[in-house]
């Protein structure tokens, strides 16, 4: 008789395109209660086997009750992909004002900064509504889009995350120590060779997440709007990764950087306000970014669903 719910189960559990933790949650609260419901037929004195039977068949055929629990996962993913853009977006735009206002050299004027504020807020709306639309898909596709996207998202933020902090701890270190066993002339060659390296390792990594993501949520939705949406989302999360975790580690390192690698800045060294340019230059950085990463990430995930598409017609 057991068989029967392990069967039962298993048969659930292939119809449930959910991650394993959800996956695992779900078919334990099925089980908690076929085996409760199981326990109550028997307690008004029907044979156990009978019991069973009666319990699985008003449960309903696994094929029937799965898409329930599918679109429940599909509401839960959406609701959590949704807040951890807006409060990615809402943190993005304060880290910003704060950053121009705190330091107003960077734009200049009072005016400049407000100007500033609003073109990056606009922005950053924009997006917002384009990364909230590239969540709106339907359920029969949206749960293997919405993995991908979250999955490539996480990949591509960390891998930048690890670098960056990389890339400010080896230049601290290297201008600090550097400069007394090699010519400054040599330390600034290897320096922009430490920035050129560091800087594409994170870039490269998106780009092979963003086409693998892309491939994997086409081979499911069949659809090559699907990829274009995960690309979307990708390039609109690096980007916003981007700018967080290179304003917030430059301002975490700041005592250790100014002494170091920013003294030693051939463009900001002769900057009445170092802190200031240094922040500028991320800051400009990081707004190209926003515009750029975006689109370039729609255009790698329409072409990954093109290749996943070929590539299900030709096996075909």
């Amino acid at each position: 008789m057991a068989n029967l719910i392990e069967d039962y189960l298993t048969t659930f559990r292939s119809l449930l395109p959910v991650g394993k933790r959800q996956q695992t949650r779900i078919l334990q609260e099925i089980e908690d209660h076929l085996l409760e419901s199981w326990s109550h037929e028997q307690e008004h004195g029907m044979p156990p086997e009978e019991a069973l039977r009666r319990v699985l068949a008003r449960f309903g055929e696994p094929a029937e009750i799965a898409p329930v629990f599918v679109e429940q996962a599909v509401v839960c993913t959406r609701r959590q992909t949704r807040l951890l853009l807006v409060a990615s977006l809402a943190l993005c735009f304060l880290l910003i004002c704060a950053t121009i206002f705190r330091y107003p050299a960077i734009a200049g004027s009072f005016a400049d900064n407000v100007g500033y504020s609003c073109f990056c807020l606009l922005l950053l709306c924009a997006y917002g509504w384009l990364g909230l639309r590239a969540t709106s898909l339907k359920s029969t596709i949206a749960l293997p889009a919405l993995r991908q996207e979250v999955r490539v998202s996480l990949y591509s933020t960390l891998s930048f995350a690890i670098t960056y902090l990389l890339l400010c701890l080896l230049e601290s270190l290297l201008w600090s120590k550097g400069v007394v066993l090699y010519p400054r002339q040599n330390i600034l060659a290897i320096d922009h060779m430490l920035n050129s390296f560091l800087v594409t390792v994170p870039f490269v990594a998106w780009l092979i997440f963003t086409l693998i993501g892309s491939s994997s949520a086409v081979s499911h939705s069949r659809r090559i709007s699907t990829g274009s949406m995960v690309g979307l989302w990708s390039g609109l999360t690096m980007a916003l990764g981007v700018v967080l975790i290179s304003l917030a580690l430059n301002y975490a390192l700041m005592g250790l950087l100014l002494p170091t690698s920013w003294s030693y800045d051939p463009i900001c060294r002769s900057s009445s306000d170092l802190a200031a340019c240094e922040l500028g230059d991320t800051l400009g950085g990081s707004t190209s970014a926003l515009l750029a990463l975006p689109l370039l990430g729609a255009g790698l995930g329409t072409l990954g669903g093109v290749f996943s598409r070929g590539r299900s017609v030709v096996l075909s």
